[in-house]
């Protein structure tokens, strides 16, 4: 396991070596397309909390923010010595150069909000259409529209007149 003061080598299939000082953020690769944040919390929150993570879903890569840094040391060290798979798919692991994810404007705000919220439905076994999604969101507030997309499975987006998480 890496000490917070040295630099880690390490390889993987084809690629060349990399020197980069560990970090509580660590670079997530060979991911399957349809990979959620949930996914990566699943597989890594045994190597520590997890405080953020921010997807590259058309890179197939993501950026995990640990507390700590001991944490990010477990995770690719682990990765390095044997296979960690994530949504049933092997992926690798380095340190990234950055030290904190760059979170959206007001992410580390609680109290600020988004009017849209995105599902993301996997095998569904009924057809999902925009009245099933209406009847199941209008309890939460009243739902402005709604858009169904067919990419990684179903995700839909729906909008609230006003910050959903506060709606109630």
């Amino acid at each position: 396991m890496a000490s917070a003061g040295r630099s880690h080598d390490l390889t993987d299939s084809g690629s060349e070596t990399h020197r980069i000082a560990p970090s509580p953020v660590v670079h997530v690769r060979g991911l399957c397309e349809s990979v959620v944040e949930a996914d990566l919390v699943e597989a890594l929150e045994k190597f520590g909390n997890i405080c953020y993570v921010m997807m590259m879903p058309f890179k197939r890569q993501a950026l995990v923010e640990f507390e700590e840094v001991q944490s990010a040391d477990r995770c690719v060290a682990c990765g390095s010595q044997e296979p960690v798979y994530i949504a049933g798919q092997q992926a690798y692991f380095n340190y990234s150069t950055s030290k904190r994810i760059t979170r959206p404007t007001n992410a580390d705000d609680p109290n600020s909000g988004n009017k849209v919220l995105l599902l993301s439905i996997q095998n569904p076994l009924y057809p999902i259409t925009t009245d099933v999604l209406y009847t199941v969101c209008n309890p939460i507030g009243n739902v402005l529209r709604i858009v169904i997309f067919k990419r990684n499975g179903i995700q839909a987006m729906v909008e609230y007149p006003s910050d959903a998480a506060h709606v109630h």
